[in-house]
């Protein structure tokens, strides 16, 4: 299942400092953060308008801490439901991750062990969360700076295995595949070929850097690179109608440099508006 939207549709995360910006690029859906939706609080004004056009809408989330041993919060649940209703959002996601250990909150996306036993952990809160969801849930792959030493299984197998068991769908992070590339030796395309594409709903991307200790930094705050890009067309190779979003978190872009950024998307999507 893939959003309802048109082939080959392009997308931006909303955030209110880019309404100008996304307004002016017309994209072809939305994706919007459950954090950025307070259950108390009206719309915002952008979003309720795009909502009353019933416009393509997916909502995203980084708070329910999937791969922690402890359930995830009633809160954060509750709060994506909540989101996912107002917005008539068509899919949610969060990650294949946990924040939360032990009572601590990390406030970060922290890699899981590829493990049997985290495996269960991510398929039991999965398994949890899944009916108090009004939509179906989709699980996005993240990226790494380091990967555990007690890994039994390839990300690919790790990531077939929780979706074979839960029947969620994936957010398939197309960044992420090139942070973990560069930061964990990760092959690409054994990762592609190992994973359920049909259950693709649609692509993430965004820009980071690569800094002086030699890492990928995931920073959601820069134009797509050419290696970007060029995984992306690995991705379109294999799935070359699924949609694609932009995510942009910080230094967030005048009009000019998102139309830029969104039509290096369609020209390598293979795509141009009429």
């Amino acid at each position: 299942m893939r959003l309802d939207c048109p082939r080959q549709a392009i997308g931006v995360g909303w955030r209110a400092e880019m309404e100008h910006a996304i307004a002016t690029a017309e994209p072809d859906f939305l994706e919007v953060m459950a954090e950025h939706i307070r259950p108390d609080e009206e719309m915002p004004p952008f979003l309720a308008a795009w909502i009353g056009e019933r416009r393509p809408i997916a909502v995203h989330s980084v708070s329910l801490s999937l791969g922690s041993a402890e359930p995830a919060p009633r809160q954060a649940v509750a709060a994506l439901a909540d989101a996912a209703r107002r917005c008539g959002a068509q899919v949610v996601s969060d990650h294949i991750a946990f924040t939360r250990a032990g009572g601590i909150d990390h406030s970060h996306l922290l890699p899981l062990p590829r493990t049997a036993a985290a495996v269960d952990a991510v398929v039991r809160n999965v398994l949890s969360v899944q009916p108090q969801l009004p939509v179906p849930l989709a699980l996005e792959n993240i990226a790494s700076l380091f990967e555990w030493n007690d890994n039994k299984m390839d990300e690919a197998e790790f990531v077939s295995r929780i979706v074979e068991e839960t029947g969620a769908l994936l957010v398939l992070d197309v960044t992420n595949l090139h942070a973990n590339a560069v930061n964990c030796g990760s092959r690409i395309g054994s990762f592609l070929d190992g994973i359920p594409l049909d259950k693709v709903a649609y692509l993430h991307l965004s820009g980071g850097e690569r800094r002086d200790d030699g890492l990928y930094h995931d920073t959601h705050c820069f134009p797509l690179c050419a290696d970007i890009l060029d995984v992306l067309r690995q991705v379109r190779d294999r799935i070359p109608d699924a949609p694609a979003l932009l995510e942009w978190d910080d230094r967030f872009p005048d009009p000019a440099m998102l139309a830029c950024e969104l039509g290096k998307l369609r020209r390598r999507s293979g795509m141009v508006r009429a």
